[in-house]
């Protein structure tokens, strides 16, 4: 199978540059356990160019299967591949990935191990390869099945990789490294920061961390004494697609409409389906309202919008579950959110502490931002590298 572009390099066979080859093996699901030997699954595989081993129910098995199945036991000098795929678009089939530094994993069904001959070829060249948009039209266009896509291991090690010279691929391979490094940078910069501003919200929002220069003490009330509950009158179909304002139905996309039955600050929230005690949304200004969609407005001199804002969507849907004895929660009911309990410091505090959850917040989407910018930076990196419109040598 050649890839479907022409490029300025000559191309090679896998089969021509791999060393050695083994296939993953069938493993019994009363076999998995919570610790031993880790596991590599046909879905492990990811667009990050490194396995994904995070926790998952069949991750380990005992030492003594591992042993048993030793043939099919690989470490950090081989390279993984999925050859079966469950969703039908097949979007991880032929995905080739490292293993992280000294890991060793047992292969299940489905995954394929590969050892270059790195002589040849430079093994993360070839990993950038295995996400690049031609090989993933590749991938698609030879998936064979219905309910689950796979490629036999004997097609697979026929497709043809372009190869630059050696010196090409390791450059090709190390600028797009250093772009993963900054994502992954930045992807953990963001996680510390969300994890910050989690419990920045259960500490102020309850009371446990004050401010500087407030002491005095909360009080509590049921929402109907804070705020008017209501519900909109509107159904999905009465949508506008460039529509004067803002419309709220009961999931977190905003649609628009022609059409506004309130004018001011308001706090929103699904009454049901999927986003039943997930979905809430804050405005101030114009807009119309889905007839299952709650509208909490017409906020007390004692209470601030947008704190209420924060305090409702952070407690609610704790709320909620410990009122069903299911799972989720099929739909809402008025007394749900009326008879909800807030507590409230007095409105200076309240107006402190939502500035500065806003900051926090602000704050954690400007470098959203970045790393959506380096997602997008190395997305081009990529289509300009690995067809060789750009050379590096």
């Amino acid at each position: 199978m050649e890839l479907n572009y022409t490029y300025p390099w000559k191309s090679k066979k896998i089969f021509d540059f791999v060393l050695e080859k083994c296939s993953g093996v069938a493993i019994n699901p009363s076999e998995f356990k919570s610790s031993g030997f880790l596991v590599a699954h046909k879905g492990d595989v990811s667009y990050s160019g490194y396995l994904d081993l995070s926790v998952r129910p069949s991750r380990f098995v005992e030492i003594e299967c591992a042993q048993k199945n030793k043939n099919s036991v690989v470490d950090d000098s081989w390279l993984i591949v999925s050859l079966r795929d469950l969703v039908p678009s097949a979007p991880q089939l032929g995905i080739i990935n490292s293993l992280r530094a000294n890991s060793k994993v047992l292969l299940a069904q489905g995954t394929f191990g590969i050892r270059l001959d790195k002589f040849q070829v430079d093994p993360k060249y070839i990993v950038y390869q295995s996400i690049s948009t031609q090989y993933r039209k590749a991938m698609s266009g030879s998936a064979v099945g219905s309910t689950q896509k796979h490629l036999r291991s004997t097609e697979f090690l026929q497709v043809r990789i372009p190869l630059p010279p050696k010196k090409e691929q390791e450059a090709i391979a190390n600028a797009l490294s250093d772009a993963d490094a900054y994502i992954e940078s930045l992807e953990k910069l963001i996680a510390k920061k969300r994890l910050i501003k989690k419990g920045a919200v259960q500490e102020l929002l309850s009371g446990k961390r004050r401010l500087s220069g407030f002491s005095k003490s909360w009080s509590e009330e049921n929402i109907e004494n804070v705020c008017e509950v209501t519900t909109g009158s509107k159904n999905t179909q009465d949508r506008i697609e460039d529509g004067d304002y803002p419309f709220f139905v009961r999931s977190q996309t905003i649609e628009r409409i022609n059409t506004y039955s309130f004018d001011g600050e308001a706090v929103l929230t699904a009454g049901d389906g999927v986003g039943t005690g997930k979905v809430f949304h804050y405005i101030m200004g114009k807009f119309d309202v889905h007839q299952r969609v709650y509208r909490m407005s017409n906020f007390s001199e004692d209470v601030d919008g947008y704190y209420f804002f924060l305090f409702f969507s952070e407690n609610f849907y704790d709320r909620i579950m410990q009122m069903t004895a299911k799972s989720s929660v099929d739909s809402v009911r008025r007394e749900m959110i009326t008879e909800m309990k807030i507590k409230f410091p007095e409105i200076r505090e309240q107006k402190a502490i939502a500035q500065a959850l806003r900051d926090l917040d602000q704050d954690l989407k400007v470098f959203e931002a970045k790393l959506q910018k380096a997602r997008l930076l190395k997305q081009g990196m990529m289509q300009e590298l690995l067809t060789g419109r750009i050379r590096l040598v």
